[in-house]
């Protein structure tokens, strides 16, 4: 989605202010979208956008992507163990072109409950 059209999308819903709750919830639906799509790219391409939000004046906090590789290193297992374990629900995360990612906010809410059962 290009910025053009996210901001024509913006206009049409101004146009639309009668109806407060219905903006305020187009405005919230668009904000997740732009979300989700930040949350696709890979390392470099999130530091890219968050270097261009930063210069335009935006603050949007993009959760750094691990790999089924890093996931690996990152617990000491096989790449294969660390597919399984996103693959199966295990550690939440998701399929992109043939890889398998998981957020560094998964990850984390991961060892949480890691530490949990271990009590």
């Amino acid at each position: 989605m290009s910025k053009l059209v996210i901001r024509e999308y913006i206009d049409v819903m101004a146009n639309d202010k009668q109806d407060e709750v219905i903006y305020l919830s187009r405005i919230a639906q668009t904000v997740r979208v732009v979300q989700l799509m930040l949350d696709m790219l890979d390392a470099s391409e999130q530091q890219l956008a968050l270097q261009l939000n930063t210069e335009h004046g935006q603050r949007m906090d993009v959760a750094r992507l691990y790999s089924d590789k890093d996931v690996a290193e990152r617990y000491g297992v096989h790449v294969r163990t660390a597919r399984d374990w996103i693959s199966s629900g295990r550690i939440r995360g998701f399929r992109m072109d043939r890889r398998w990612y998981s957020r560094a906010d998964w990850l984390d809410e991961y060892e949480g409950q890691m530490a949990v059962e271990l009590e």
